[in-house]
Formats: structure tokens, sequence, C-alpha cells
């Protein structure tokens, strides 16, 4: 039998003499019995090389089998011990294909460079660093990222910390992800002459920029989060580019409206935007209704599959929710005490999973239920009546406006799966709710006005 890297199993006869293993039922131990190449796809399931080294201590069968894995991930163990594991993988020249190192929070940039020194003598095929630091040392200690000649998938996230590139080219490189404290990405770009993906999260938007000459000429897929101010400039210097991912923080959203207008051209030409995220956070950024009803209208005009918003600034106003055509999933998060109308004629119809949380609201649920034929999960809060009719919803969490009070509840869902109602009324409410494939429900109530009296005690809320 032959496996999909090219190897064939083996199965490594027992020691001479030894006898036949047998289960703590008497019967024979099956497991240990396996070729050496199907024990080490049981391990390679593990995902840490600590637990597949622990195997070892089940019998002699497994003993030292993990030197033989070529998929290697480390999750917080000593530094020392990590660096001696790679040093016996260098020594036995055993071929590794995925190399994943997540450090500890005490680890610092002297430990990091010396487990990247290591992982580079390994030439690993796929490379993931992680290094999650609270050490507050010097603030100019750098990460040293030596050369990966034969890596094609790199993905470094350093947080606070900066990186330094060393000399040499990155010439098998396809995929890059970087995150964190991304000051030297540019120069790092410069050396990947074949990079095909490149994502990076940041924080400041001096490290986002590009210098003057770059150009990807290779690059088809592109995921930008952070502070971007030039990401038109930069869509000019990737001629193959296919698909985009563009999330802003900490952006003014004139600037954000700016850059969305800019993107257009490029979605006019083909241009994929696969998540377009906007984050306007407590900056002292002036966002009225008009300016963030624009803010969506510029967002639907990309047309993109994805859509995340985010609103930290505190207000009152009433827009239409803009329709989004392409998009498969939409989640909005606001602060802003935001009423959205949906109008009839809207049609939402790639649309599977709608999440409105916060303090947004749905003046008419069962218009917008209307306008999402293809609707598997819905999570609002709701304005008035409840009226949900449709075929192919299977999560509906409905939470309760505390402005209002329900008058009535109306839900025709067959597929419906799991179901949780949180309302507020007074009085009695006509309630008619047709969902037989239902699995889990959650119903809350809350009582407005006085409380109902039942002799010596009341009754504000009702949970079931």
């Amino acid at each position: 039998m032959e496996l999909r890297s090219g190897r064939r199993l083996r199965r490594s006869p027992p020691p001479h003499g030894a006898p036949s293993r047998r289960g703590l039922g008497g019967g024979i131990d099956l497991i240990s019995a396996l070729p050496d190449e199907m024990l080490l796809l049981v391990l390679v399931r593990l995902r840490c090389v600590r637990a597949a080294v622990q195997t070892g201590l089940l019998s002699r069968r497994w003993r030292d089998l993990w030197t033989g894995l070529t998929d290697l991930t480390f999750r917080y163990l000593d530094p020392a011990t990590i660096k001696a594991v790679l040093a016996r993988f260098a020594a036995s020249s055993t071929p590794v294909s995925t190399l994943g190192i997540h450090l500890r929070t005490r680890e610092t940039a002297y430990h990091a460079n010396l487990l990247l020194c290591a992982a580079a003598l390994l030439s690993p095929r796929e490379l993931v660093f992680t290094l999650s630091s609270s050490y507050m040392g010097d603030l100019d200690d750098r990460i040293e990222l030596p050369c990966f000649n034969c890596t094609t998938s790199i993905k470094l996230d350093t947080e606070r910390f900066g990186v330094r590139v060393a000399d040499g080219e990155f010439n098998s490189l396809e995929r890059l992800s970087l995150s964190g404290n991304n000051n030297a990405f540019s120069a790092l770009l410069h050396r990947c002459h074949v990079l095909r993906e490149l994502s990076i999260t940041g924080f400041d938007s001096r490290q986002l920029s590009l210098p003057p000459t770059a150009e990807f000429l290779s690059l088809e897929k592109l995921s930008l989060n952070g502070n971007i101010v030039n990401i038109g400039t930069m869509l000019t210097r990737c001629p193959r580019l296919r698909v985009l991912s563009a999330t802003f923080r900490g952006v003014e959203p004139c600037s954000i409206e700016a850059a969305l207008l800019a993107l257009e051209g490029a979605v006019a030409l083909g241009l994929v935007v696969s998540l377009l995220g906007i984050h306007i956070d407590r900056g002292g950024y002036n966002v009225d209704a008009n300016r963030f009803s624009s803010l969506l209208r510029a967002a639907t005009r990309l047309s993109p599959q994805e859509v995340v918003v985010t609103h930290e600034i505190y207000g009152h106003v009433t827009i239409d929710l803009p329709c989004f055509h392409r998009a498969t999933s939409i989640m909005m998060d606001l602060h802003y005490n935001i009423s959205f109308t949906v109008q009839p004629t809207s049609e939402f119809s790639a649309l599977e999973m709608l999440s409105l949380s916060g303090k947004c609201r749905v003046l008419d649920i069962g218009t917008l239920v209307t306008c999402c034929p293809r609707l598997r999960t819905l999570k609002a809060t709701v304005v008035g009546n409840i009226i949900v009719h449709s075929t192919l919803l299977h999560e509906l969490d409905i939470d309760r406006d505390i402005d209002t009070e329900c008058r009535g509840i109306d839900i025709v869902t067959p597929m419906l799966k799991q179901l949780q109602l949180k309302v507020r009324a007074g009085g009695d409410i006509g309630m008619s709710i047709s969902a037989p494939a239902v699995e889990k429900v959650l119903w809350e109530r809350w009582y407005t006005g006085w409380p109902l009296v039942f002799g010596c005690w009341s009754l504000k809320r009702m949970r079931a």
C-alpha cells in the first residue's frame, strides 16, 4: 500500500522471541501490530509532539516512533526542549512537512530567535510560529527571521515584537501571513518572488504602507487588517490580484468611504471582495445617521461575500438596511441605537447568516425574512411583533427590545432546529409557533408595568 507521500507501508517485525501482544481483555493487541506508517498517522492526529512522545509509555512498540513524524507541532513547551527535538530531526535528515511552534507568554525574542534558526535548518514546507509574549523587556527587541529557502508557507505572529529579516531570498514562498508589529514586512516581500497569497494584520497605518517601487506580480489573494490608508495604491501594484479581504480598524469613517470608492473600479474589473470589515471605535469620529448610512451604501457597491461591522460610538438613528446582493454572511455589532428598516423590494438573494447584535434593532422582521430566501441563521433584536415565515431557517434567536412590547408571535419554520425567544410584554401574547423539527428551545419573558402578584410573591420574569 502506498501513501500520498509516495512512501510504501512497511510492517516492523516484533523483537526476536517477543511474545504476542495482548490487550487488557486478553485479546491480541491489533493496534500495535499495525505498520509503522499507520501508527504514525495516529500520532499525527494528536497534533502535539509532547503527546506523541508520551505514547512511548504505552509499550516498547511505540517508543521512538514519533521520530518518524513529518508534521511537528510544539505547544507551549520549554524552548530548550523544542530546540533539542529540532536538532534531533535535523541530524536524522527526516523531511519535515509542517512545523508549528507556539510559545508561552513568558518567552522572549531571544528564545524565539533560537528556535527560528533551528527551524530554518529543517527547511519545512510549512511554518507556523506564534509568540504571544507578555514579556516587558527592551522595546527594541526584534525577531530575527532567517531565510527559509524551501518553505512554501509561513504564518508568523509576533504580537508587539518587531521583525528583522535576514539576508537571502525566499524563492519558494507562495503563502505568507504576518500578524503583530509588522514593521519589516515590505523588506520581506521584496524577497518573495512567487508569492501568491498575502495576509497582513497590523495596528499602525505606517506598517501597512508600501515603498514607492514595490510590485507583486504573482499575488492573487490579499488580506489586509488594520489602519489601511493606501489600499487603492496597493491594488495598482498587484496586476494578478483576484480576491481581496479588507478590514478597516482605527480609520476615520470619511477615509474608509474614500478607500471603498477607490476599490469600486477594481471590483468592476473582476476583483472579488471575500470579506469587508468596518470597525469604528471611540476615536472622536463624528458619525451621524447620514454618514453611517452612506458608509454602508458604499460597502454594498463592492458586493462583498461577507460583511462585518462594529460600531462603538453612541447615538440613536433610523436608517434603511442596504441590500448586499452577493453577501452570504452579515454580522453587525453596534453600540449605536440603530433601528433598521427594510424595503419590501430589497433582495438578499445569497444571504445565509444574519446577526444584528448590540443596540441595533429591526423594525419589521417579517419583511426582512421575506427578503432573504436562503437564510439559515438569524439573530436580531425585534421591535414590536415577531413574524417569521421561512422554509429554510435552521437557527432563530430573537432578543427583546427594552423600549417596546411584543403583542404577537407568529413563527412558521418547518426546518428550524434551534429557537431562542426573549420577549418583553405586559399582558397576554397571541402566539402561534409551527416548528415540527425543533430540537432546542429557550423561552424568556419579561413583564412590563407592575409585576404579577400571587399572594405574598410577585413574578417579573419567566424562563423555560
